[in-house]
């Protein structure tokens, strides 16, 4: 089992379970862990099991969530990894979880990372967290602040006016850099299509750096393969993504460790000796790097000569690295958009059927806050009386305006008294009140909701001459049900099953004209605030045993 033991922060030392696959933290009451903190957000952060490991997700916190001090907006936990949620520290203890990493004592050197770490002198390998600060712009939010590269410019404004030569030299190398650096993330900025992108950046990396091919690779992330996007040759332009296949030692250790690599002479470099793309595809000197932001990678440029041996230099590394990151974060705004795209449609379908607060509380549980569990709900039947009746005298539209002013009429109350309404079964609603959130005034939430419908109802029947006049009959009842998603993998829809849901259908048909009838469970639960009417025991069809019946008059 894992857990969170707290170790500092208003909670005071002690050990929590996660015992859920969704684990939420943050200010609200509805919290997992209700954190009561000015600091942390509604919904601050949430743990989510992803197999046998737990991932940390922030979810767009004003303050921030953090592991082992660093910043995240997704992490997966090692045992002994330390959260930091505003004030509160946790430490995360999971024996499924491989343990939290060692940190050096000392961050190597930029020498020692040269070569020396697999061999070969003229071979390069390095971290991206080592790209050097000048190639770190931000361009994303220099461009949203209106500047120019003429404002990014580097060096001391306090500094004499007369340097040496030097020290000028580098200073424009800089400028240079941020220029550079600057024009590059607003034209990937400016397109319009993630090919484009790519193609976009494909091009002004042949532009700065002498290579015979390229290929810009994503990953899949259903799959979790590389698919390659666009690819280039130096003499023939835009090429067939076919006919650049990278070496799969070089690109799979870029994206498991996030390096930067240069080999100089493939062939005779001892790391990728067993490479067969190097033998097969005569690749002599390739250079690779992470499609990286933060810590996240979405995919690798590699770029190969099949001729020259050790035409790439550490530079050449830096700027390359430099491009990957505004690319990745391009493709990370992407994502992002389409979420959000994806997430305005499904929260759109959601509030057709449950309350915007439920809605998004459902939302970031995702599929797991829908598996089918067995929980107390009260469900309402909402019927048309004598609707037969009424249906033959009228054509088919004025049957469909009647039935489309109905069913808004009672799903709207439904949702503002944080009921779900589950189906439209001819001119019946059935709706859910306690699931899929659980709410401990369910029963006393659904019984007003029905005294409102018929409230209203009334009001229009009293207040409108020409409008067709008609009255609906109500069963609400309370027991366990199985709530969830359920059905096929061609349809699936959230719904409740049960002896409740049966007997709720009962206790409607048992209803006249303007009548709430209720069942015994329902009436202990509300007594103390509804008015009620005995009508005594009766025996409902399917039911071996006999029940009493209630008819709800009004609040009290």
């Amino acid at each position: 089992m894992a857990k969170l033991i707290v170790t500092a922060g208003p909670l005071g030392q002690r050990e929590i379970e996660v015992n859920k696959d969704v684990f939420s933290l943050g200010r609200m009451p509805e919290n997992d862990i209700e954190l009561r903190d000015s600091l942390v957000s509604r919904k601050h952060s949430e743990l989510i099991r992803r197999g046998n490991r737990f991932t940390l997700y922030d979810l767009g916190s004003s303050n921030g969530t953090y592991v082992n001090k660093k910043r995240i907006d997704v992490k997966v936990l090692d045992d002994g990894d330390e959260v930091t949620v505003g004030e509160s520290v946790f430490v995360f203890k999971d024996e499924n979880s491989p343990p939290r990493p060692a940190e050096s004592a000392q961050e190597p050197a930029e020498s020692e990372l040269i070569a020396s770490l697999y061999g070969g002198s003229n071979d390069i390998v390095k971290k991206v967290a080592d790209l050097p600060e000048e190639y770190r712009i931000d361009v994303k939010e220099s461009i949203a602040r209106g500047y120019s590269w003429k404002d990014l410019k580097t060096g001391d404004a306090q500094a004499p006016a007369k340097k040496d030569e030097k020290a000028q030299k580098g200073t424009e190398q800089q400028d240079d850099r941020f220029k550079f650096l600057y024009h590059l993330g607003r034209d990937l900025s400016s397109k319009a299509t993630l090919k484009e992108v790519l193609q976009s950046a494909l091009e002004t990396i042949f532009a700065v750096i002498k290579a015979e091919r390229g290929v810009i690779l994503t990953i899949d992330k259903a799959s979790g393969k590389l698919i390659p996007q666009v690819a280039k040759h130096c003499a023939q332009g835009n090429i067939s993504t076919g006919e650049v296949v990278p070496s799969g030692q070089i690109v799979n250790r870029v994206v498991q460790e996030k390096n930067f690599i240069i080999t100089s002479d493939a062939k005779h470099d001892q790391r990728f000796q067993m490479g067969l793309s190097i033998i097969q595809y005569n690749i002599r000197s390739a250079m690779c790097v992470p499609l990286w932001e933060k810590e996240e990678v979405f995919g690798v440029i590699y770029l190969d000569n099949q001729m020259k041996t050790h035409p790439f230099e550490v530079a050449d590394l830096h700027i390359l690295g430099a491009i990957a990151n505004q690319v990745a974060i391009r493709i990370k705004q992407e994502e992002l958009f389409n979420k959000l795209k994806q997430e305005e449609v499904t929260r759109s379908n959601m509030e057709r059927f449950f309350s915007p607060d439920i809605a998004e509380i459902l939302l970031k549980r995702g599929e797991a806050g829908l598996s089918p569990e067995e929980k107390e709900a009260t469900i309402v039947f909402c019927d048309i009386a004598d609707f037969t009746t009424i249906s033959e005298k009228l054509k088919p539209p004025q049957i469909a305006e009647m039935l489309n002013g109905y069913f808004e009429l009672a799903s709207r109350i439904i949702l503002d008294n944080k009921g779900s309404v589950n189906k439209y079964i001819g001119d019946s609603v059935m709706s859910v009140f306690g699931a899929p959130v659980h709410m401990e005034d369910h029963a006393l939430r659904a019984v007003k909701a029905s005294l409102q419908i018929q409230r209203e109802l009334k009001r229009l029947n009293d207040n409108t001459d020409t409008r067709l006049h008609y009255h609906v009959h109500i069963g609400v009842n309370t027991g366990d049900v199985v709530a969830g998603n359920i059905g096929s993998q061609k349809r699936i829809e959230y719904t409740v099953l049960g002896d409740a849901v049966n007997v709720a259908a009962r206790l409607e048909k048992k209803a006249t004209a303007g009548q709430i009838v209720i069942g015994d469970r329902t009436h202990g639960l509300v007594k103390e605030r509804i008015n009620c009417r005995p009508l005594g025991a009766e025996k409902l069809k399917g039911r071996e045993r006999e029940m009493q019946l209630y008819e709800v008059i009004g609040e009290k």
